[in-house]
């Protein structure tokens, strides 16, 4: 039987978070070298994606939140890209995606289109109803003179 292997005296051994920030600085060399960082970015090109990156590493994407390190170092790295250019500035300092400013115009677009369509609907309506008043006083009116009938 194979027990298993005890450290050696004075050296600890990786923790997994140790593992993942290794990985993780491998992944930044990599990218150092063949600037395709906009690759692994989110859709906005603001930030990475935390499930590009993580697929890319083979771990949980939200290591890259809760492993200290990682994230001081991804945070840092952001901010350089987006001061280089290569990411775009966040929203919250004046970028609005242009997917999102796109589907604003396309929701308004539609807004206005469904606007115009309940109003005339509520127009019909209205003309119904004056028609169904009139109906029922011509029913009424034929039921006291008993020339209606029932139906």
């Amino acid at each position: 039987m194979n027990s298993p292997k005890k450290p050696i005296k004075g050296k600890a051994t990786k923790t997994a978070g140790d593992k993942n920030f290794e990985l993780w600085e491998e992944f930044v060399r990599v990218r150092e070298q063949r600037l395709d960082w906009i690759d692994f970015a989110d859709k906005t090109l603001t930030v990475f994606s935390p499930v590009k990156v993580s697929t890319k590493l083979g771990f949980n994407a939200r290591a890259l939140g809760q492993n200290s390190r990682i994230r001081a170092s991804r945070e840092e790295l952001e901010k350089r890209l987006r001061s280089e250019g290569v990411f775009k500035t966040p929203v919250d300092q004046g970028f609005e995606p242009r997917v999102h400013r796109d589907s604003l115009s396309k929701d308004k677009q539609r807004i206005m289109q469904l606007e115009s369509a309940n109003a005339e609907l509520r127009a019909e309506c209205e003309s119904l109803k004056e028609r169904l008043k009139k109906a029922n006083l011509f029913e009424a009116h034929l039921f006291e003179t008993g020339r209606a009938l029932p139906l």
